[in-house]
């Protein structure tokens, strides 16, 4: 037996099940990888898919620094805006929870739980789930045929069947117009410190109103600076009753545990939709992105306010220019021009695919975005076949809860039905494939 009758058994195979002789060959599509599937990141999102992959058998690999972002990008100090009961990690049998992990260590978690505890659990639950983390960097991805070629900063390569990209809000954020040709020295984003130590016995403007903006304003007040927040409107504390309709007073004081939501985004009664991604996915692209601004609409959570009192306020007019003034910077906002050591942007993030630095020009081009946002379909694969993208980016597909750890569970559960329904496919092909070849090698000793 020589190679060409394994290429006349391959085609004659083919044909009989109906694969088209165009494209790659079985061999290239179910052998030509290192792995199934590679996981880019190593943050909640990713080590909730990478644990439901594996749990399916699919041969995985995860790529990332755990925790990292949040560890690096997000200042000391500050808490968790989720309830404790949102803020699992998902694992296909819940094994790796919150409450595992504080038996574990024998701590009790409070129920604004500080981000430094939180990353101690996500790498708790890395050890647990993803044991076999590869730390190194991704640098570019590419295609190659029917697979992902996935290149390091090292220069290592690996193949895959199937990529998904879970780097969070790494590279994302969003940073007004007005600011821009400020040198660092005058401002920055909130993700760019772990603390606010450097800024004592400074003047510092905050723009935002949002939970970032608030707590980073109070934690600036502790850490010694001298700290006005600027924004567009009134601060709405989440929680309060001031900020709540008369109708919806009157249901909370008879029905709480019902109109509230386990994840607690929005308010109700849209805060029920948010908790099923799948029927968010459903809706009309407009009827969605109404859904994601509506349930993300800024806020901070009133258990801020007990430490909020140095914190002085502007509101009722944004920025309207921003320029360096010798070693200050003067903000105009309305008709005042204010100067400052240092302007502390806690604007957000948007999600922009070409701000993912890892992807081949070729293959970034072929990712289909509305507003820089990736097209994803109910198991969160975008336009290019098997590859997904996971946590943040997915939101405006899904809605709010991509944007907080209550969504690890659905994205998981998505993702590794998508690898089982393509590996099953495989694997009938490959169970035919056998049958087939068999009985041609008995024919040939015949």
């Amino acid at each position: 037996m020589n190679a060409d009758f394994f290429k006349h058994l391959e085609v004659t195979w083919r044909m009989e099940l109906g694969i088209p002789r165009q494209g790659p060959s079985v061999t290239a599509m179910y052998r030509s990888s290192d792995v199934e599937a590679v996981v880019i990141g190593a943050g909640p999102y990713g080590l909730a898919v990478a644990s439901h992959l594996k749990a399916s058998g699919v041969s995985t690999h995860v790529f990332g620094e755990p925790m990292s972002f949040w560890a690096e990008h997000m200042p000391r100090g500050m808490r968790l805006r989720s309830p404790l009961r949102a803020s699992h990690i998902a694992d296909p049998d819940g094994a790796f929870s919150l409450d595992r992990y504080s038996a574990e260590k024998r701590i009790a978690c409070d129920e604004q739980m500080p981000i430094g505890r939180f990353v101690d659990y996500g790498t708790w639950f890395q050890r647990q789930a993803v044991p076999d983390l590869d730390r190194r960097k991704v640098s570019r991805v590419e295609t190659s045929g029917s697979v992902f070629r996935v290149t390091l900063a090292d220069g290592d390569r690996f193949s895959a069947e199937r990529v998904i990209v879970a780097t969070g809000l790494a590279n994302q954020q969003f940073r007004p117009a007005v600011f821009d040709g400020l040198a660092a020295q005058f401002v920055s984003h909130t993700c760019e410190h772990a603390n606010f130590e450097a800024f004592k016995g400074m003047r510092i403007a905050i723009v935002g109103r949002g939970q970032s903006a608030c707590e980073s304003a109070v934690l600036l007040t502790e850490a010694g600076a001298e700290v006005e927040l600027i924004c567009r409107g009134d601060i709405r504390w989440l929680g309060s009753a001031r900020w709540r309709k008369d109708w919806e007073r009157a249901l909370y004081e008879c029905a709480a545990p019902m109109i509230t939501s386990p994840s607690n985004i929005g308010r109700f009664p849209l805060n029920w939709l948010i908790e099923f991604p799948a029927l968010v996915h459903r809706l009309p692209a407009k009827t969605r992105n109404w859904v994601d601004s509506v349930g993300t609409r800024a806020g901070a959570a009133n258990w801020i306010l007990p430490r909020f009192t140095n914190v002085r306020v502007r509101c009722g007019s944004p920025v309207l220019e921003a320029v360096q003034d010798g070693a200050e910077v003067a903000v105009t906002v309305g008709d005042k021009r204010i100067r400052f050591d240092h302007v502390l942007l806690a604007t957000g993030y948007k999600i922009d695919v070409s701000k993912m630095d890892v992807f081949a020009p070729e293959l970034g081009r072929a990712i289909a975005c509305t507003e820089s946002s990736p097209h994803l379909t109910g198991e969160f694969e975008s336009s290019v076949a098997r590859l997904h993208f996971a946590g943040a980016s997915a939101a405006e597909n899904f809605g709010p809860l991509m944007r907080f750890v209550a969504g690890t569970s659905f994205a998981g559960r998505s993702i590794a039905q998508a690898a089982r329904r393509r590996r099953a496919a495989s694997g009938i092909i490959a169970r035919g494939a056998e049958t087939r070849l068999s009985g041609a090698q008995q024919t040939q000793r015949s």
